[in-house]
């Protein structure tokens, strides 16, 4: 019985709202990060081959939706309205570094 409160040696629970996307997203950060420990002089030109429109998703679900338009003026629920559109040609422009 000794131990058995012990949950340290369990895989970390995740809530019931992460979804496999973001467990993605989040393998993709922390391979970036670890790259970046192991070599402290690596220099990452780009990490815009990481970005796709899983990530962009995955982000947007994370991002706050309550926070003030952005400097176009466009608001969450504007952005919502054509969610994939928007996020498919953000990722484009980021990828082209436009």
């Amino acid at each position: 019985m000794e131990g058995r409160g012990d949950r340290e040696a369990e895989p970390e629970k995740r809530k019931m709202s992460e979804t496999l996307c973001s467990v993605n997203v989040t393998t993709k950060l922390q391979r970036i990060a670890e790259l970046a420990r192991e070599d402290r002089t690596r220099v990452f030109t780009s990490v815009a081959h990481a970005i796709n429109l899983e990530w962009m998703k995955e982000a947007c679900r994370r991002t706050r939706k309550d926070g003030a338009a952005g400097v176009d003026g466009c608001t969450w629920a504007d952005y919502a309205t054509n969610l994939e559109a928007n996020l498919s040609a953000l990722a484009t422009k980021i990828r082209a570094g436009t």
